[in-house]
């Protein structure tokens, strides 16, 4: 083992003397939490990103360990590692769908707060793209990982989803927010 992070350390004190002898509720529990943006690379220099910085996911996983679960946390984010929780590192939507089905299989409670790339390219390059006039990259859908825990749903799993949203011509962020939330089937 490795000592984490002086910050990491210290905010794990501050939690832990904050919370004073209140109960530890999810002692006994398991729970898996994604964080951070996938990356869905083009050639071994560029990739299709966003901007999530896993900051929310590594919150809920600190929160969780500080409340007595078991933590597991699948992220893509180039955050510290919390501590007292199990790290495993992915880059892609489909490392992520993997890392999180094979963890989600005992869990108690999974949290997808990870910020999954719908699409990825139909094709990656062994070497770099060359600059050229004008680039088509053909694009293929991810798995929908949440749905995939949903269907696989055990008694009791608890399951949560983020989702960013906009709204448009079709109608505001929280019918599309609400829609969402019926057509995924999660808590």
């Amino acid at each position: 083992g490795r000592l984490p992070e002086p910050e990491e350390l210290a905010l794990l004190c501050r939690r832990v003397l904050a919370r004073g002898g209140l109960p530890l509720d999810l002692a006994g529990r398991h729970v898996v939490v994604s964080s951070g943006g996938t990356r869905e690379h083009l050639d071994p220099v560029r990739f299709l990103g966003n901007r999530s910085s896993g900051r929310q996911g590594h919150a809920l996983a600190r929160a969780a360990a500080a409340r007595g679960a078991e933590v597991v946390l699948v992220s893509s984010s180039a955050l510290p590692d919390p501590a007292g929780v199990k790290v495993v590192r992915v880059t892609s939507a489909l490392e992520m769908r993997d890392a999180v089905l094979a963890e989600a299989a005992g869990a108690d409670a999974v949290v997808m707060a990870a910020a999954v790339a719908d699409y990825r390219p139909a094709e990656r390059l062994a070497t770099k793209r060359k600059k050229t006039d004008a680039l088509t990259v053909e694009l293929v859908q991810n798995p929908d990982i949440l749905r995939e825990l949903v269907q696989g749903r055990r008694d009791g799993q608890v399951l949560v989803g983020f989702a960013a949203e906009t709204g448009d011509d079709h109608a505001d962020v929280l019918t599309h927010g609400r829609d969402k939330l019926a057509r995924k089937g999660c808590d």
